[in-house]
């Protein structure tokens, strides 16, 4: 919120060459927003040691990505750029103490468009750092969307393919079929396969290496079933720097691999609720996790960084399995 309650006492939070100053209003809650809708409409914040009203919502947006440059990969920035270009056509020209209405008015345009909650909930979550951004860089005296709140929206239905499934979904496949099972049998995700390099790829050592574009992160390694390096020998290598996955004009794949997908499952038949490409690395993990494999292997394997996410697998196969265990007792005496 724009003021706050400490007490008996309302306040509002304005920032001193990038640092928080706290402005005592009011003990009236209504008096308090009188004022502090005051002080924004003012051209001259000198009385509270802060910057000028005028703000360049463009140049903000600019200097926060510039900031992101580095730390981020080429894609991420250009899907950050993306998000908040939106944000900006938006609210340029939008007068400072509007700037927070605007912007949920924004937000509610986009869900009835039907944008997802997890797109809208990155667009808040830029957004707020944008702001932040520009505090910190003395652009703007406050933060318009302190204290905004993220939407909360169903949670996403997710599973993995059921060995019935993967059968049909291979037989069904056709050129398609290699890539599949490069997931099950590796768990890369989706920006791995498509970027994947013969260089990347070790077939006598039995390994792929994962390069990362941030800055810093280096290479991963994931190991080779024998399978999947047979499969994998039957392609028609090309040189290092060629793409191992291509479409039929040699170019690498993007998002027609999900289209190509969604066909391969239609054709096999496959009841599609809850399922995506993701599925098929979560496949891989599954399936590890039914076979008692240790949690740390798991989070090695699929490059987790947090133990917590390779356990919410773990305990969804413990949960598949309750059932089991308790058909499995039997207490009849004859």
């Amino acid at each position: 919120m724009p003021i706050y309650k400490r007490g008996k006492t309302w306040y509002a939070d304005l920032y001193v060459n990038g640092k928080r100053s706290r402005k005592r209003l009011s003990t009236n809650k209504a008096t308090a927003q009188k004022m502090y809708e005051e002080i924004l409409k003012r051209k001259d914040f000198s009385p509270f040691g802060t910057l000028g009203y005028n703000y360049d919502l463009e140049k903000i947006q600019k200097q926060f990505l510039l900031e992101m440059e580095p730390r981020v990969s080429a894609k991420t920035l250009h899907d950050y750029n993306v998000f908040l270009n939106g944000v900006t056509n938006r609210l340029k020209g939008t007068p400072f103490d509007s700037v927070r209405n605007d912007f949920n008015a924004y937000i509610l345009q986009r869900q009835k468009q039907g944008i997802s909650a997890r797109s809208l909930n990155l667009t808040i979550e830029l957004s707020r750092r944008m702001f932040r951004h520009a505090i910190e860089t003395k652009l703007i005296p406050t933060d318009p969307l302190s204290g905004i709140q993220k939407l909360k929206g169903a949670k996403k239905i997710k599973r993995a393919l059921t060995p019935d499934e993967i059968k049909p979904l291979l037989d069904n496949s056709g050129q398609y079929k290699i890539i599949w099972l490069t997931f099950l049998h590796t768990g890369l995700r989706r920006s791995e396969l498509v970027e994947l390099k013969w260089k990347d790829v070790d077939l006598d050592k039995g390994i792929i290496s994962i390069v990362k574009n941030q800055p810093g992160k280096g290479v991963g390694t994931i190991p080779m079933s024998e399978k999947i390096k047979k499969e994998l020998k039957l392609l028609k290598q090309g040189e290092p720097d060629d793409y191992v996955f291509t479409t039929k004009n040699g170019t690498p794949y993007r998002n027609n691999l999900m289209r190509a997908f969604r066909e391969c499952l239609k054709r096999a038949g496959i009841d599609q609720e809850g399922i995506s490409i993701h599925s098929l690395r979560y496949t891989f993990a599954t399936k590890l996790a039914s076979q008692n494999k240790h949690p740390k292997l798991i989070q090695a394997l699929m490059r987790h960084k947090h133990i917590s996410t390779s356990m919410d697998i773990y305990t969804d196969v413990y949960k598949k399995d309750l059932h089991g265990a308790v058909d499995d007792l039997d207490f009849d005496q004859d």
